[in-house]
């Protein structure tokens, strides 16, 4: 049975082990969301048509709430689950078992807070309190109609602006009043008759030595309650104000905590690798990753980038170049870890040592780090909630590799590279996705005129583009030749060219001492379902440009859905590309050169 996963807090999304599943239509979707906000509870068909016709109900709408959720069934079952909604006079129940659902999971949280803080721990509260709200991607139930829907998405926003709340009084409680006024700020501008919000508002303010703000956030409210509803502030907000007023020692921020298991040192790391020398061009990229500086940040939603790629096609090298400049932007430091999961002879990093090195990093006492992963992340989330700090995470595998290192929110950024994609599994998360491409011509050109020297290619522009086309506008493979001619004067542009015009030969001497562009595509390889590798290999050896579906079908005798499957899983890995779609004609692949030369090396190597 697969775990399945109910988004709710949020447009609805519904997941079976990382991958999204379709629910079509806004009937289907509105059933769901009833069973789900009911779950292990029966929900009658008449409150499930009162639900999608809010109105005008058909004369078939009972056999058609049927049908939603004969297909829904249908569709749960393909994801391996066969048991989940069952029928149950006089109507149907999601057993839920040990399926997870946001809203759950955050009333789950929003608890063991609330009791850790009647219980004094003002910490450990906080960041439970900061992981129920790390739950939500938005409106709750977005996109989704009717008066039931809307009623359920209204109680849940309280819960929600309630425990925001609940969690501004305990970082007020711990002295972190400095980083609260901009979401507090921000919180009171959408909610203007709160009156709790603007009370902790006027305390961070006042703490932060802005005192006559924090009066004018008074008189704004007081003018609003007077107008709107014609009457005057609570006693709390009025006797705030009188504090304020008469500067009391009252509003002095606690007592400083002493140090103890769940309080670190703040420090500030700053682990990122050195920037990559004569780095050249990707400027629509780098653009797009300074606007990620730019977009206002969401208080519950990390802000994250993922950048894909074949093996050498500069990944790392653009994010920690791109790092490197944007540094200077978060004052509270940058982490780095590589997770190795396109490894040789080491196993991926988990997440649990990743977490164990960053928490180091931001001073936590190594007595101090929990060992139990899931507690690690959530004071991992605790700390990065009141900073800004950049995280580098290079050679990611696998999103459950990158989930535990996420923030819960605020205004630290993540920046990921893998070699295949990640996109339909951060869905939830991923602000920006770039799938880098070989370089243009021009820009690899001018790679390898910085890397060998201007001089090299002065008397042999035609051989510094031929040489560029045989590198297939590869970083890695382009900084290999360039350095190779740096390093030997003997060697000319015309003798490497005519190296690598031997197909039997490019590979090696691409590849010095079992690296370079071979071990890259050999550790891409070796990932493949065997399928998709016979079909890699098998594929290889066409000797056409380009090729369409029936054709890599035809390689290993499948038929063409499966073939489709294997193609995109090729796709994903980066060894193979799409050609732009053509209307009224099929979907066609291509090979990049050096990416073929390895699928025939491969071909041969399985005779």
């Amino acid at each position: 049975m697969n775990q399945l996963v109910f988004r709710m807090l949020g447009p609805l999304l519904v997941q079976a082990d990382g991958l999204p599943v379709r629910i079509k239509g806004r009937r289907q979707s509105t059933v769901l969301a009833m069973l789900l906000l009911s779950a292990d509870r029966i929900v009658s068909v008449d409150t499930l048509v009162d639900a999608v016709w809010p109105e005008c109900p058909p004369a078939t709408a009972r056999n058609q709430i049927a049908i939603c959720v004969a297909t829904l069934r249908k569709t749960f079952k393909e994801a391996g689950e066969s048991e989940l909604l069952l029928t149950s006079p006089p109507g149907y129940v999601l057993a839920r078992g040990e399926h997870r659902i946001d809203v759950v999971e955050f009333l789950q949280l929003a608890e063991r807070g609330r009791d850790a803080a009647r219980h004094g721990r003002a910490e450990e509260a906080c960041a439970l309190l900061e992981e129920a709200l790390s739950k939500w991607r938005g409106a709750a139930l977005d996109k989704l109609s009717g008066e039931r829907i809307e009623a359920e998405a209204a109680r849940l926003e309280q819960l929600r602006l309630d425990l925001v709340e609940e969690r501004a009084g305990l970082m007020l409680e711990l002295g972190r009043h400095r980083v609260l006024t901009g979401e507090l700020g921000e919180l009171v501008a959408r909610n203007p008759l709160r009156e709790q919000s603007r009370e902790h508002l006027m305390l961070a303010l006042y703490r932060s030595g802005q005192r006559a703000e924090a009066l004018e956030v008074f008189r704004l409210g007081r003018r609003l309650l007077n107008e709107e509803l014609g009457i005057e502030p609570g006693p709390p907000l009025q006797q705030l104000h009188d504090l304020i007023l008469h500067d009391s020692p009252e509003l002095s921020r606690p007592p400083a905590v002493a140090p103890s298991a769940s309080v670190t040192v703040q420090t500030v790391p700053a682990q990122l690798p050195a920037d990559v020398m004569r780095f050249t061009g990707r400027q629509q990229e780098l653009a797009a990753l300074d606007r990620l500086l730019k977009e206002p940040y969401q208080s519950h939603a990390p802000v994250l980038a993922t950048i894909a790629g074949v093996g050498g096609v500069g990944k790392t090298a653009l994010a920690v170049h791109w790092a490197s400049q944007a540094a200077d932007r978060f004052p509270d430091g940058q982490l780095f870890a590589d997770l190795r999961g396109y490894d040789e002879e080491n196993p991926p990093v988990s997440p649990a040592a990743v977490l164990d090195r960053f928490l180091r990093a931001l001073g936590t006492p190594a007595p101090q780090i929990p060992e139990d992963p899931d507690e690690r992340a959530a004071l991992f989330r605790s700390l990065l909630s009141t900073r800004r700090t950049l995280i580098l995470l290079d050679n990611v595998r696998s999103f459950a590799q990158l989930r535990p290192l996420l923030p819960g929110g605020g205004r630290s950024v993540v920046l990921a590279t893998g070699r295949e994609a990640l996109d339909d599994v951060t869905g939830d998360y991923t602000a920006l996705r770039i799938r880098l491409r070989v370089l243009p011509p021009a820009e690899a050109t001018t790679l390898l005129t910085k890397i060998a020297g201007a001089d090299r290619f002065g008397s042999d522009p035609v051989g510094l583009e031929q040489l560029s086309a045989l590198c297939d506008c590869l970083p890695l493979a382009l900084r290999i030749a360039g350095a190779r001619l740096a390093a030997k004067p003997g060697l000319t542009v015309r003798g490497l060219v005519e190296r690598l015009h031997d197909q039997r030969r490019r590979l090696d001497e691409l590849s010095p001492e079992e690296g370079g562009v071979r071990a890259g595509f050999r550790l891409t390889y070796r990932d493949l379902a065997p399928e998709a590798a016979r079909m890699y290999r098998r594929l290889g050896l066409l000797r056409t440009p380009d090729f369409a579906t029936w054709a890599a079908a035809a390689t290993v005798d499948t038929s063409l859905r499966r073939a489709e499957e294997l193609l995109d899983q090729l796709v994903d890995a980066q060894l193979l590309e799409v050609l732009e779609p053509v209307p009224g004609r099929p979907a066609r692949y291509r090979f990049q050169d050096l990416l073929q030369l390895f699928a025939r090396e491969r071909a041969a190597a399985h005779q």
